[in-house]
């Protein structure tokens, strides 16, 4: 898991961003990635998992697709200006480090249905 560090001291684990600019669905979650750190990965699937939080400010209930992407073993990340650090964690690292329960349910599936075992074909998303 890559975690950007911008350059007021925040931490983006997990982007949680809405469809902006037109985009929808897969295009908008491949979008900031590759504009921040500039990688292309070698595939990119839907997760057909989705977080579901509770904003209590607004009273709503978001419910966010969650996208896998798989980079090379030697990966280059190149950021942009809007963050100043990096470092990649594993998966044990990244679970202690996200605040939420759900984002926690979120690594467990990513790391049973991606990293042990291949993803299913249907998951796949073909870049556009």
């Amino acid at each position: 898991m890559l975690e950007l560090g911008a350059p007021g001291g925040e931490v983006e684990r997990q982007g949680r961003r809405g469809f902006r600019g037109g985009l929808r669905g897969a295009p908008s979650a491949r979008r900031p990635r590759s504009a921040k750190s500039r990688w292309s990965p070698q595939g990119f699937w839907a997760s057909s998992f989705c977080e579901q939080i509770y904003l209590a400010a607004t009273d709503t209930v978001e419910i966010v697709p969650a996208f896998v992407a798989r980079l090379a073993g030697d990966a280059q990340v190149h950021l942009n200006g809007e963050h100043s650090t990096f470092r990649w964690v594993t998966l044990d690292e990244a679970a202690a480090l996200l605040p939420f329960g759900s984002q926690r349910d979120l690594l467990a599936h990513v790391r049973r249905e991606f990293v042990e075992r291949e993803p299913s074909p249907f998951l796949r998303l073909v870049p556009r």
